[in-house]
């Protein structure tokens, strides 16, 4: 039978384990709080979007643009369900007797397996409704036959990459593994083993308790030569085609801020959304940069050899430090933006005063903040260690050891991922307005992402306003 790491299948201390109230009881009746209100507000805006008089009005949302934000719902609460049966239920450590008692089965593959499923489904999802607001606004006329054409390929798609990247677990048996520090004693969640591509071997002369996995030293790594044939490759080449005009957008974006600053009459834009826009594409643009030097780029064996000649040092570990800072970043300005659109809907007179000082409060604050969880990095040192299955060999990752308060360094990790991915999903749901009272937006408040072009249109909308003015100026 394949070698399960970590199970707690058969083992006397969890079979007579007894549920006490833990902190991880509090981290999984969170999410109930605020996923109830959440799916009413889906539930009402595919009421409202279905009623025959929200389709008939002038400014009806477009069909494409419905389906996709609806598939996005369903999705999303999809993952929501079986992550929260694979990682937040378990870890309450309310079923670590019976999980301790059960046989490794394939139902508990499926939970662990539709997890990655929905995760995949959402990631595409965003990209897809992003190309139809392009295309609308490229082609205002002849989108629809556009659309419906690319709608065609992608709904069939959508399902299908996600099932062509978990097909490897299909074999795999899924088993009830425990966790490490800083959770109490009984906390499990769902894994797997079996799957078809194995898992990749490891040399325990690498192993130790102050760096796990650490290819330094180690001849083996040192004399490495990566295959130019191998996957890690293609997924390292993949993103460089997509950041590219990202990076065009992202300058476009930052030159529409600045020219508003320089000229506020000829660019009427909200500055306040495009400064927080604009930060936030530059946090993400740094987290890409950041994750691709800590990960990607390393795992595709390029410089494998090297990093096994190098001892672990201050360098490495800065690596590793701003890819959480930038990711934390790029998670806060998300829920910002989202705030800011509620209160200019809120208060469409007086919210000038309002986001200003509060602008001259979060932006520093979110600048800040991220350094509350990553100052325990700052006495680590950065190691390369070798990637665990499905990697090759050869496959690195940079990592880091002895930071402050030791293991217990994972509890800033935790309590982070809880508060601004939480506030921004809230602050986001509660956009979503019934489209018979504000139809004129279009479904364009379907995420925060769009805002952008909300302004672009406006931006064009008034110049062309502008332009009609004078020509009947000079007419007359």
């Amino acid at each position: 039978m394949t070698e399960l790491e970590d199970s707690i299948h058969g083992v006397q201390e969890y079979q007579g384990f007894h549920y006490i109230f833990t902190f991880s009881t509090i981290l999984a009746a969170i999410p109930l709080i605020y996923m109830s209100p959440t799916v009413v507000v889906m539930l009402k805006i595919f009421k409202s979007c279905r009623s025959p008089s929200h389709w008939n009005t002038a400014h009806s949302m477009n069909h494409n643009i419905y389906v996709v934000i609806m598939l996005y719902f369903l999705f999303n609460t999809l993952f929501f369900i079986f992550d929260y049966l694979n990682f937040s239920l378990p870890a309450t450590g309310i079923f670590t007797s019976w999980c301790a008692s059960i046989q490794p089965n394939h139902y508990f593959k499926l939970i662990f397996l539709f997890t990655f499923y929905f995760n995949y489904c959402i990631l595409i999802l965003p990209f897809l409704l992003c190309l139809i607001r392009l295309i609308i606004l490229i082609y205002p006329r002849d989108h629809p036959a556009i659309c419906s054409k690319i709608m065609r390929i992608s709904i069939p798609s959508l399902f299908l990459i996600p099932i062509f990247c978990t097909s490897f677990m299909i074999p795999a048996v899924g088993y009830c593994r425990k966790m490490g520090s800083p959770l109490q004693f009984g906390a499990v969640y769902i894994y797997y083993a079996g799957g078809w591509l194995g898992v990749t071997m490891s040399n325990e002369s690498l192993s130790s308790s102050a760096f796990p996995q650490a290819v330094y030293g180690n001849e083996t790594y040192q004399n490495y030569t990566p295959k130019w044939d191998s996957w890690p490759i293609i997924v390292a080449a993949i993103p460089i085609f997509y950041m590219v005009p990202t990076l065009f957008v992202i300058v476009r974006i930052i030159h529409v801020y600045w020219k508003s600053l320089v000229s506020p009459k000829q660019v009427p834009i909200n500055q306040h959304i495009f400064l927080v826009l604009s930060l936030a594409q530059v946090m993400s643009f740094l987290f890409f940069i950041a994750d691709y030097m800590m990960l990607r780029l390393p795992a595709t064996g390029f410089f494998t050899s090297y990093c096994a000649t190098v001892y672990p040092n201050q360098y490495l570990k800065l690596i590793f430090f701003f890819t959480f800072y930038f990711n934390y970043s790029a998670m806060i300005f998300p829920f910002l933006l989202c705030l800011l659109r509620l209160i200019l809907m809120i208060f469409p007179n007086t919210h000038q005063k309002i986001n200003t000082p509060l602008l001259a409060i979060c932006v520093p604050a979110a600048l800040i903040y991220p350094i509350c969880f990553t100052f325990f990095l700052i006495p680590a040192v950065g190691y390369c260690r070798q990637l665990s299955g499905p990697y090759p060999f050869g496959s690195v990752s940079i990592y880091y050891s002895g930071g402050a308060f030791g293991k217990c360094s994972k509890k800033f990790f935790q309590l982070d991922i809880l508060i601004p991915r939480n506030s921004k999903k809230f602050a986001d749901e509660e956009l979503h307005i019934p489209p018979d009272k504000y139809s004129i937006l279009d479904g364009s408040l379907s995420s925060c992402q769009h805002c952008v072009i909300l302004q672009i249109e406006k931006c064009n909308h008034s110049s062309h306003t502008g332009n009609i003015k004078k020509f009947k100026k000079s007419k007359s």
